[in-house]
């Protein structure tokens, strides 16, 4: 003889009882479900509730503090993203003008351009060449102005 598990009802019932038959309660206890954790200080991915487009947040703590990462779609791209981050960590000091340009031509807003939008961006970029390998930290007015 076992109780139920219920607190209101807690009769006493046969072992081989699935559910109370006074209260209805499943009586099988379920198992609590660990979920794996990140090793400290590989960084944090989590779910944000208040947007649906991209719910995953990637965040990084290699520097010693926060460094947002970006939001994705799935659990599996912030940990690819992540991980991406983590071997080579692209910051606003370190990335190329080059760098930049290509992330930039992987986003959606610019895949959603019209075709002759692209074709201006193409050439305005086609006239910056001497920008591409300037970190952005170095670009300043007087390299613009060479360029012009």
């Amino acid at each position: 003889m076992k109780k139920c598990i219920n607190r209101r009802c807690n009769k006493l019932l046969d072992n081989d009882f699935k559910f109370c038959p006074f209260c209805g309660k499943l009586q099988e206890v379920k198992k609590k479900t660990t979920r794996a954790r990140r090793t400290k200080g590989t960084g944090s991915i989590y779910c944000r509730k208040d947007t649906k487009s991209k719910p995953w947040v990637a965040m990084s703590c290699i520097t010693g503090s926060q460094k947002y990462v970006g939001s994705f779609s799935t659990k599996l791209e912030a940990e690819t993203a992540l991980k991406d981050y983590e071997y080579n960590p692209v910051t606003d000091f370190n990335i190329t003008l080059s760098q930049l340009h290509e992330q930039w031509m992987k986003q959606q807003s610019y895949k959603s351009l019209c075709d002759s939008t692209k074709s201006n961006y193409k050439t305005s970029w086609d006239n910056t060449n001497a920008l591409f390998n300037f970190e952005k930290l170095h670009i300043c007015k007087s390299s613009s102005l060479y360029i012009v």
